[in-house]
Order: C-alpha cells, then structure tokens, then sequence
C-alpha cells in the first residue's frame, strides 16, 4: 500500500520557517533577560539578608557586653565605663565571676578601626569582629537622655552599626542597625 500526500500540503516555505525563527528568537531573548533579572535580584537578596544578619549578630555581642559594664557586686574602684570612650570607641569593665578582681576577659574596648569593628580585652590582641563596616558610633547618656561628658553620668549608651557589602553588578548593600542599651548595673 503506498500513501499518497496532499498535493495543497507541501510543507513551510522559507518565509514562514524566518518568521517563526524570529519570534523564537525574541522570546528566547526575552527569557534570558528575565533570567539574568532574576539572578542579580537573587544575588542582591542575599547579600541584603547577609549584611542584615552581620549587623544583627554585631550589635547583639556589643549590647550583651555593655549591659554588663559596671557589674560590680563587691564594690570594686574603677568599675564601670573608662575615661577614654568616644563616638568612635567604649571601654568599659565589670566584675562578672564576683571575684573581687578585674580580669582581662571583664576590661573590654569596642572600636572601628579600618573598616572594621573590633573588640580587645585588656592586654589581648586586637579582634577583628565584622569587616565591612562604614561607621561605628557611640552616644552616651545620662540619667535625662541628655549627652555624657563624664563617664559617672552615662547611663545610656547609643549604638549604631553600618555594614555595606558589594552586591554584584548593582552596586553595594548597606545596612545601619541604631539601638538603646540601658547601663543598669552603673551605679547601684
């Protein structure tokens, strides 16, 4: 048995076969940009909920630690926030094993120094605790939220944290996380 075509269905002609060349070749455009959108959406994302996170976990050890400044059970002399904080830097103490004695874990300095925010206990090398960092400020406190000028009036201490990271081809992210962490054991 032998099959006989259509003689009106010869098949596309060129023109038609150009067409559809073109319009495949749009959507197939289309759709890697709409890819290409997606991934430095995606990559941007990332690095916002990376640099959320940073600021986050910074801020959360700098308030643990200052809470504490002035922790001083047994009456110590020199407890408390040191002479030498600025808007740039906190030193701070506090007596945490009630031992009578300041050890180097409980004398604590935060500062920004080369992009960096960096922790140094007394005598210890200097740590580097977020890269990364545009600014790192202080304010302080007194008792009517007006600012400090001697460290036995701080009783508040401002914190604000700025964190920008490279996010691709769209520049950087940045990220500034402010908060209040209320001294309470200065002065008890």
């Amino acid at each position: 048995m032998v099959l006989k075509l259509n003689p009106g269905n010869q098949g596309f002609t060129v023109v038609e076969i150009l067409v559809a060349f073109a319009l495949l070749s749009v959507m197939l455009a289309g759709m890697v940009k709409l890819f290409t959108l997606i991934d430095q959406s995606y990559t941007t994302q990332n690095v916002a909920a990376n640099v959320q996170q940073v600021v986050r976990s910074g801020i959360d050890i700098m308030t643990q630690n200052i809470r504490m400044a002035g922790f001083n059970p047994l009456k110590l002399s020199d407890v408390g926030i040191n002479d030498d904080f600025s808007p740039n830097n906190i030193h701070f103490s506090f007596d945490l094993d009630s031992d009578g004695a300041i050890e180097d874990e409980e004398d604590i300095r935060f500062f920004f120094e080369d992009q960096t925010l960096k922790k140094q206990k007394r005598g210890g090398n200097r740590i580097t605790l977020i890269d990364n960092v545009t600014n790192l400020s202080f304010s302080y406190l007194d008792i009517n939220d007006q600012t400090a000028t001697n460290p036995a009036d701080i009783k508040t201490v401002v914190v604000s944290l700025t964190v920008s990271e490279p996010a691709g081809r769209r520049g950087s992210v940045s990220r500034t996380y402010t908060t209040r962490v209320i001294c309470r054991n200065l002065d008890l």
